[in-house]
């Protein structure tokens, strides 16, 4: 039998429509059932449609009664739901979960499954299938407890959902068929005019209740925390709230947390890469998109995004709550000749625009460092590499005189000293270490105490130190100091302090020299449900230096203050500061008192090793040391 309409084309048609036929003719009552499956085509479907309809002996009248209060009923259903999912119907093969970018967890997927099955409602497993290839490794670790607690809440905010089964599948309200022949065609161009014009709204509306990402937080489950940034500040607050009470959601460009303190330890191989990273998908409950943010609408709540893989690629998230926590970069003075490269997702390794000069800020940063020091060291050892080329290729030039540089410098000095020597030992006397800060000390944030103990250390060890000096101009292979000299180098570390993010300064926010001003309780100034933390906030009337411990305990204190619905006042509490000097020697100003010498190193060790995040980077961070310790770092380059 042929159709007047044709039937819409989709791959899946996931609900199973079930009318209860009255007993006619001394026939027991029946189910009539049917479906549209994947890979079923709509003449299929009519002719299993027919087939059924044929097969019993019902009342005309009763047939039209009842499509007419089923349609009425789905009428009603979509004009509830239709507001919320509008852009989504719209568009329907580019929905967001079409392409994996929202997660399901497989506990969530199981109790969808068997809720809907309890309601009459099967479910074409097909769908499951697909969505279940995009699911990532986070999605799949969730616990079945995740939905055992909130079910309840979520059930009841879709009464108007189930309204709608009910009254579809009502005894009261049974569908009845007709069965003179002539009604047939009746009854198919019926159901193919309601599906055509219906079946896709309810197909999105379920997905859209049950897997998307951005839909969860408006049916009334958990309110959205979204973090931007993984840094110190964000790593923390991602780990403490509860994810009981909210949908925790982080953005950030780089996939894990960094352990600055021990980052120049890898610069040169005392220690791993991988023992100062923590991946931000180990922090259990959080959703996690690998992008970049591009502008926050304030008044919507949404942040628009884009790929780091794919700058067209943009997307938006919606928030509840919104945290940033974006943090700095590195700060060049506007210096002529050093640019900062690093909002750029396909930036240079080195952070900079030269391939010669890095930041040291980011993992990339001191593999590209450890890189470029075996490379010099390996072209001075040519037979083709005169000895002023060497002499370049071999001086080691540190900008700035913070803990950083001072930690590096330390570390170049023990990798020198220690392995340079073994493994190039013709240029092991030949190689020059160079300091230029631009203040009075080093160290000026220390007591004035350990700041002459790392001065006169570091003249016992041959590392020259300019300060009072300045660099004035960056050029390919050295620098023009502020007395005129020229320094040639191989390698330029820069290390000067930081700068508030370009990001930053888009967005509509009050700044207090490029940091975004906020209360005493982390609140944006001017802004509802948005906080910030760490080096990118800088709180009203309480200034606060850009230290990892700061945004630290910001992330704590935010993170427990949401957990409990409270707005208190921040206090920070003043650790000390600590440098290492290389091995078996450092520097620490505490509030008890200020060490150097072994007590310090063994101060400092103990401290950091403590505050690694998981317990397979507190087994491999003491491993390395006693390996680079007995048996040398590593000088391969890769």
């Amino acid at each position: 039998m042929s159709v007047s309409k044709t039937f819409p084309k989709c791959d899946h048609y996931p609900i199973v429509f079930k009318f209860q036929v009255p007993a006619v003719a001394n026939k027991s009552k029946k189910i009539i059932q049917f479906r549209n499956l994947k890979g079923m085509n709509h003449d299929q479907f009519t002719k299993d449609l027919t087939n059924a309809i044929s097969n019993f002996n019902c009342d005309k009248t009763s047939f039209q009664n009842s499509l007419e209060d089923f349609h009425k009923a789905c009428e009603s259903t979509l004009d509830i739901h239709a507001p919320q999912i509008t852009k989504t119907i719209c568009d329907v093969p580019e929905a967001p979960w079409f392409d994996g970018e929202y997660k399901i967890a497989r506990a969530q997927r199981r109790k969808a499954e068997k809720d809907w099955k309890k309601s009459k409602l099967e479910i074409d497993h097909s769908i499951f299938i697909n969505i279940r290839q995009h699911c990532d490794e986070l999605a799949l670790r969730k616990k079945k407890s995740y939905f055992k607690g909130n079910f309840q809440k979520y059930q009841n905010s879709q009464k108007s959902l189930y309204k709608f089964v009910d009254t579809f599948l009502d005894k009261d309200n049974a569908l009845t068929l007709p069965s003179a022949e002539e009604d047939l065609q009746v009854t198919v161009n019926s159901f193919n005019n309601f599906f055509a014009e219906k079946i896709d709204k309810i197909r999105v509306m379920f997905i859209q209740r049950w897997f998307s990402s951005t839909g969860r937080h408006s049916n009334g489950m958990k309110s959205r925390i979204v973090i931007l940034g993984c840094g110190w500040g964000g790593f923390r607050l991602a780990r403490v709230l509860d994810k009981k009470k909210f949908d925790v959601t982080v953005i950030s460009p780089r996939n894990h947390f960094v352990f600055t303190p021990l980052l120049p330890s890898t610069a040169v191989g005392t220690i791993e890469f991988r023992c100062v990273q923590e991946p931000i998908r180990t922090v259990k409950g959080i959703d996690y998109y690998q992008a970049a943010s591009k502008t926050i609408d304030f008044g919507k709540k949404e942040i628009l995004c884009h790929s780091v893989y794919d700058n067209s690629s943009e997307f938006s998230v919606r928030y509840d709550k919104l945290v940033i926590a974006v943090g700095t970069k590195s700060n060049t003075f506007g210096v002529p000749g050093v640019e900062t490269d690093e909002e750029n997702i396909t930036h240079n390794p080195s952070g900079t625009n030269k391939h010669n000069l890095f930041f040291l800020k980011q993992i990339e940063h001191a593999r590209s460092i450890r890189n470029r020091i075996i490379e010099c060291f390996e072209r001075a050892s040519s037979p083709f590499c005169d000895e002023e080329e060497k002499k370049r290729l071999l001086t080691f030039l540190i900008v700035g005189g913070g803990p950083t540089s001072i930690e590096f410098a330390s570390e170049l000095y023990d990798f020198l000293k220690n392995d340079v020597a073994k493994w190039y030992p013709d240029l092991a006397s030949k190689h020059q270490t160079i300091v230029v800060e631009a203040g009075d000390h080093l160290l000026g944030s220390f007591s004035d105490t350990l700041s002459k103990y790392v001065e006169k250390k570091f003249v016992s060890r041959n590392i020259l130190t300019l300060t009072g000096e300045s660099v004035q101009e960056v050029k390919e292979h050295s620098v023009i100091l502020k007395s005129g000299n020229a320094l040639p180098y191989g390698v330029c570390v820069w290390s000067t302090g930081n700068k508030e993010l370009d990001f930053v300064k888009s967005l509509d926010l009050k700044l207090d020299r490029g940091r975004i001003v906020v209360d005493s309780c982390l609140r944006v100034d001017g802004k509802d449900s948005v906080y910030a933390i760490g080096d990118c906030a800088r709180i009203q009337n309480l200034p606060l230096a850009m230290l990892a411990q700061v945004a630290n305990q910001q992330g704590k204190f935010l993170g427990k203050c949401l957990n409990k619905d409270e707005n208190l006042p921040f206090r920070y509490i003043n650790m000390g500061s600590m440098a290492q000097l290389g091995t078996y020697d450092a520097v620490a100003d505490l509030n008890y008192g200020k060490l150097s010498g072994l007590s310090a190193f063994i101060a400092w060790r103990t401290a950091y090793w403590t505050y690694s995040v998981s317990i397979s980077n507190k087994l491999l961070i003491p491993m390395y040391w006693f390996k680079s310790y007995w048996f040398g770092r590593d000088i391969s380059r890769f």
